[in-house]
């Protein structure tokens, strides 16, 4: 047992410390190793670590592009609340690698309310880092819980503030229910 879970760790760090690039080569490595790395998990006798290790190589392969064999993946784990959390960072790397679609997609299959909002607010937040503001208003639309949606439009608000878009920082806050 301690043998496959160090072959399973070794095979998810080599991939994750990786960079992964456009290269056909290197992509099928990246997905070979990622198929490695999810069969070597699933030998994992401790359901803790193998949950762990099949959410961290669900993340990786939604990082790498393969975003159908990330959701097969974060499928493979039983806990319902560790599901949703791989298909909230899941849906994360979505989002931070452009495939905003895919992510809201993603988030969409999330049965649990509050973990479907922690999803969207996590997508709105890479689509602010990665500059796509309106974007990001969009997607604070689609989160149902209060508590998170005001902390994204926070996010928001202090990204336009930054920017010295001071105008829309003061209608976005309006959103905001104190």
């Amino acid at each position: 047992m301690a043998r496959v879970t160090f072959v399973a760790l070794m095979l998810l760090s080599s991939v994750v410390q990786a960079s992964i690039s456009d290269a056909a080569t290197d992509r099928l490595l990246t997905k070979d190793t990622l198929q490695q790395a999810e069969h070597e998990a699933l030998r994992i006798e401790n359901q803790f670590v193998r949950e762990n290790v099949l959410h961290d190589v669900a993340v990786a392969e939604a990082k790498a592009g393969y975003q159908k064999n990330a959701l097969k993946t974060a499928s493979l784990i039983r806990g319902e609340d560790d599901k949703d959390f791989a298909l909230i960072d899941v849906a994360a790397a979505e989002a931070e690698s452009h495939h905003v679609l895919g992510a809201l997609k993603t988030a969409s299959t999330i049965k649990d309310p509050s973990h479907r909002s922690a999803a969207m607010e996590a997508i709105a937040l890479r689509q602010l880092e990665t500059g796509d503001q309106a974007g990001a208003l969009h997607t604070v639309d689609l989160i149902t819980d209060q508590r998170m949606r005001d902390d994204a439009f926070l996010h928001i608000v202090t990204a336009e503030v930054h920017s010295s878009n001071v105008k829309n920082a003061l209608q976005t806050a309006k959103h905001i229910e104190v």
